[in-house]
């Protein structure tokens, strides 16, 4: 598949046109594109809070935002299967000026092969599950 990152007013979005993959190099390409496209639109996100005041209210603002957006992508099921946003900063980073963001995200994976294994004929046992 062939995938483009596209910036738009708020972030960026994918334009992307969906092929078959089966080379296991090529599928790498679509998770980097995906974190790529995550760390720009959060990095965009988070430029106006620097040099702004170290205050609970400007980080909770800064969590707010990040988890209003890696919500949309979850709920979309597209890109995000789940995500974890925590301020990871010490005392003293913090007295340093330097404010740590820590942004886990669990990516969607694809279902690039589908096995399915029957037994069909007359002397098949069928066990009912409980």
């Amino acid at each position: 598949g062939i995938s483009t990152l596209e910036k738009v007013s708020g972030g960026f979005q994918f334009r992307d046109a969906i092929s078959t993959i089966l080379d296991a190099s090529l599928r790498e390409i679509t998770r980097r594109r995906s974190a790529d496209f995550i760390n720009l639109s959060s990095v965009q996100f988070l430029a106006p809070f620097v040099k702004a005041k170290s205050t609970e209210a400007n980080r909770a603002v800064m969590t707010a935002g990040l988890d209003a957006f890696l919500a949309g992508l979850k709920a979309d099921e597209r890109i995000v299967e789940d995500y974890e946003i925590k301020i990871i900063t010490t005392n003293a980073e913090r007295a340093q000026g330097i404010e740590k963001v820590l942004l886990r995200v669990k990516l969607i994976s694809h279902m690039l092969y589908i096995v399915l294994e029957a037994e069909i004929g007359t002397t098949v046992v069928i066990v009912a599950e409980q």
